[in-house]
């Protein structure tokens, strides 16, 4: 049979019965007070952190549009109701640095930069490898002009994520279009892997193209650099800008309407050098007339068509001009074929003057002169082209200048 519980033993159990109780009441009222918090933080001003969405694409949208909220009306919510809520989140969860982000981004839009200043690097401390806050604190260190603390910050990106140089992009970018006078680059002088980095990109956005003659003239840019991203504009079509880069940059020629005109091979972007062409029609190189002779230019065609052997863009005033050039037959065959040289408009195939070397093995000098129109004609090609005859044999010609005036 059991036996009744002593009273000292039955005032224990009921103590321990109410604490129990108790802590069950406190612990579920925070419970309920946290989610209750997070429901406000979420409701009050959609932080809705899953929701945050960037912009894919493009230099600026990035750093101009600032974040894209889904569904948050931001008219609606003043910035220091933001900021507490954004505290108070940071307070619910201490490692998570977006709340910081959120409330930046709403002092941005408002034009505190100071403010915003103050809550990205509280961003930035929080996760310093997140890219979106720190390029939001260049944006408005540039605009606080404290171009200093912004290169510093860009550094920084670059170094912590090698793998984002696209966003290392971005953050230049804004750092050139926010100063009108194009100094600030320069103070990437001391930090030449990131200046290189930033150059192997930028010639891939339009923002930066009024920027690009100065950016890769400086002094330290490597030539390969420079050549690369000449070529990168020309091939996007942005052909003004990257002729006005290589006409001012120091491994230029400083004179002639014709890069090399004694065929030398000189180094130089492939958009404005000569273009040989090598395949199963043509060859052409780079050749000594003897071991101790100038260099001059040398084609073979094998070809039984018309087939390009080189070409190169150059850019000549409107007005009248005077072609001359100089070459001569190699081994002429019984049956051969011409060579001919036309200067025509860039992306125009009517040539504006024209010269035809026949198969002799006597030097010869030949003349002609054109006239370069007013308009639609800013910049012009002149090519080289083999034209065999019916049952050609291969044929060989040698040119040692070539000059326009």
């Amino acid at each position: 049979m059991d036996q009744p519980l002593s009273g000292a033993r039955s005032s224990s159990v009921l103590i321990r019965r109410i604490f129990v109780s108790c802590f069950a009441v406190v612990l579920i009222a925070l419970v309920a007070r946290n989610m209750l918090v997070q429901i406000a933080v979420n409701s009050h001003v959609s932080l809705g952190l899953s929701k945050l969405v960037w912009p894919s694409e493009g230099a600026l949208d990035l750093l101009d549009e600032n974040l894209v909220v889904q569904d948050i009306d931001w008219k609606k919510h003043d910035p220091n109701t933001v900021f507490a809520v954004a505290s108070e989140a940071h307070r619910l969860d201490p490692l998570d640095n977006w709340p910081f982000m959120l409330a930046g981004s709403m002092f941005e839009r408002i034009g505190d930069t100071e403010k915003a200043i103050t809550l990205f690097e509280r961003s930035v401390r929080l996760d310093p490898r997140s890219p979106a806050p720190r390029l939001h604190l260049i944006k408005n260190l540039i605009e606080a002009r404290r171009a200093n603390d912004a290169v510093t910050q860009i550094v920084r990106l670059a170094r912590l994520r090698p793998d984002q140089d696209k966003l290392l992009l971005k953050a230049l970018v804004v750092l050139l279009v926010r100063d009108p006078e194009h100094k600030l680059i320069s103070r990437l002088n001391a930090y030449p892997d990131v200046r290189k980095r930033f150059l192997a990109q930028a010639s891939q956005v339009a923002e930066a193209e009024p920027f690009m003659t100065e950016l890769l003239n400086q002094p330290g840019v490597d030539k390969q650099i420079r050549w690369d991203q000449i070529d990168r504009l020309a091939q996007r079509g942005s052909i003004e800008t990257a002729y006005a880069i290589w006409r001012r940059s120091p491994d230029a020629q400083k004179s002639g309407n014709v890069f090399d005109p004694h065929f030398q091979g000189r180094p130089g972007p492939a958009a404005f050098r000569w273009q040989l062409i090598n395949n199963s029609g043509v060859v052409a190189e780079f050749t000594h007339e003897n071991a101790a002779g100038p260099v001059a230019l040398d084609v073979e065609v094998f070809s039984d068509t018309i087939v390009e052997a080189t070409q190169q863009t150059v850019r000549m005033a409107p007005g009248s001009h005077r072609l001359t050039i100089v070459g001569k037959a190699i081994d002429v065959p019984e049956i051969g074929g011409t060579m001919r040289w036309d200067v025509s408009c860039a992306g125009d195939d009517r040539p504006l003057a024209r010269i035809v070397f026949a198969m002799t093995a006597k030097p010869a000098t030949k003349q002609t002169s054109f006239s370069i129109p007013a308009s639609g004609c800013a910049f012009q090609n002149i090519t080289l082209s083999g034209i065999p005859e019916v049952g050609s044999q291969p044929f060989r010609m040698r040119f040692s200048r070539i000059a326009i005036d």
